[in-house]
C-alpha cells in the first residue's frame, strides 16, 4: 500500500491548484465543469487539478480503481480528509 496522505503537503498542493487557473477559466462554466464540479462534491480544488490534468473525458478516471490509490477510485477518496489528501497527492506527482 502506498498511502500517499502520509506525503501529503498543504502549501504545495495551494501552489500546484494555482498553476491550473488559466485552463479552468477558459470557457468558465459549462457543462463539463459543473458536472465534474457536482461528482467531486464541490471540490472546486480538485476539480480544477482533474480537469487541467486529465481533460474532459474525466469520467472513466474518476471511476478507475487505480493502484496509487491503493486500488480506490478518485471518487472513493472523497469520504474522508486523508482520502482527500491521497487523491491530491497522486494529483501532484502525475506526469
Amino acid at each position: 500500500m502506498y498511502e500517499l496522505e502520509k506525503y501529503y503537503i498543504g502549501d504545495k498542493w495551494e501552489s500546484f491548484v494555482h498553476s491550473f487557473e488559466d485552463i479552468w477559466n477558459k470557457n468558465y462554466l459549462d457543462e463539463k465543469k459543473i458536472n465534474l464540479l457536482t461528482l467531486l462534491n464541490n471540490h472546486t480544488d480538485l476539480a480544477k487539478v482533474v480537469y487541467g490534468k486529465i481533460g474532459k473525458n474525466y469520467e472513466e478516471w474518476l471511476n478507475y480503481k487505480a493502484p496509487v490509490l491503493d486500488y480506490l477510485t478518485p471518487l472513493e477518496c472523497l469520504k474522508s480528509k486523508d482520502l482527500i489528501n491521497r487523491l491530491r497527492e497522486s494529483l501532484m506527482r502525475m506526469p
